[in-house]
């Protein structure tokens, strides 16, 4: 993962996070070592937007 350095030390970071959340009893998403990778990917540099998604956003029909 680039940018997050020790990615051990990011995931039980994550982890550690997730647990404390469910002892609060939200729900807790529970990510294989790949998908985590390909989220943060994804939040870090998301798809630029289909022309569908922007006609809709603008109020227009798919």
């Amino acid at each position: 993962m680039r940018g997050f350095g020790n990615s051990r030390l990011a995931r039980e970071s994550v982890q550690s996070q997730s647990l404390e959340k469910a002892s609060y009893n939200n729900q807790v998403l529970v990510l294989s070592e790949n998908d985590a990778q390909k989220f943060v990917e994804m939040m870090v540099n998301p798809p630029k937007p289909s022309s569908a998604l922007i006609a809709l956003l603008k109020g227009g029909s798919v």
